[in-house]
């Protein structure tokens, strides 16, 4: 992609799956206004944001679809007391197969996460300190400690309280939410497999805390660049007015 009508498709195109697979798709970041907003910067920052923006677009997508499976598995399975009483992932095959969807989502959530996190912090160290700080945090063993360490007095809409709800966020999402990809062994497997005598599951609701708390400062970073429109809202409600609201500085 490479015109502001490019950006303009692909965006739409992001709404309009929203619509067609049933899940909640927002237009943040809007690449289109991205790269208005980039228009006079240079050339390599232009080349890096973009993409940056494009990959944390995409993978939010992704999220949105995995927490409208993990959702669609507790209302339907786990909420009712006589389903949940049915659902016995080790010794019934009907059950293992839901679980292993829930296992599959949840995992899929949790890297997300972690993988967008490590590009917010990326695009925020450029924005705030340009390509040299690009540099500098790839060699770095843990983005995420080196972002915390760098900005731990605040840059741009972050505040140091913010700095630090995000460190102690992410403190607990590795703690909690372990893969077995990431670190050496898992701990997703444990609950998500479980028979479940209760509802609702701290781990699903703490899970999506985690998500909200990581959405909610996607939104606030990409404020500038976003709209209200989203793939359940009318198609015409939000449009032009959005984006005209949204290009202001």
């Amino acid at each position: 992609m490479r015109t502001r009508d490019d950006f303009e498709r692909f965006d739409d195109l992001c709404i309009e799956y929203g619509r067609r697979v049933g899940i909640l798709v927002t237009d943040c970041p809007a690449l289109r206004l991205l790269y208005d907003k980039l228009t006079s910067e240079p050339q390599d920052i232009i080349r890096t944001l973009l993409p940056l923006a494009f990959d944390i677009k995409l993978a939010s997508i992704h999220t949105f679809y995995d927490i409208s499976t993990v959702a669609g598995i507790e209302n339907r399975h786990l909420v009712p007391p006589e389903a949940r009483a049915r659902f016995r992932p080790l010794k019934d095959v009907d059950s293992f197969v839901i679980a292993f969807r829930r296992y599959r989502a949840a995992f899929g959530l949790t890297t997300r996460i972690r993988s967008i996190w490590d590009k917010i912090f990326i695009y925020i160290g450029i924005e705030a300190e340009g390509l040299d700080f690009l540099r500098q945090i790839q060699n770095a063993k843990s983005k995420r400690k080196f972002f915390l360490r760098r900005f731990g007095a605040g840059t741009g809409v972050l505040r140091s309280e913010d700095v630090e709800k995000i460190r102690d966020n992410l403190d607990r999402l590795e703690s909690t939410f372990r893969t077995p990809e990431l670190h050496g062994f898992g701990s997703i497997r444990t609950w998500a497999f479980a028979t479940q005598e209760e509802w609702p599951v701290n781990e699903v609701t703490s899970l999506m805390g985690h998500w909200n708390v990581m959405n909610q400062y996607k939104s606030l970073i990409f404020r500038n660049v976003s709209t209200r429109r989203d793939s359940f809202g009318s198609r015409t409600e939000q449009a032009a007015e959005g984006d005209a609201v949204n290009r202001a500085p």
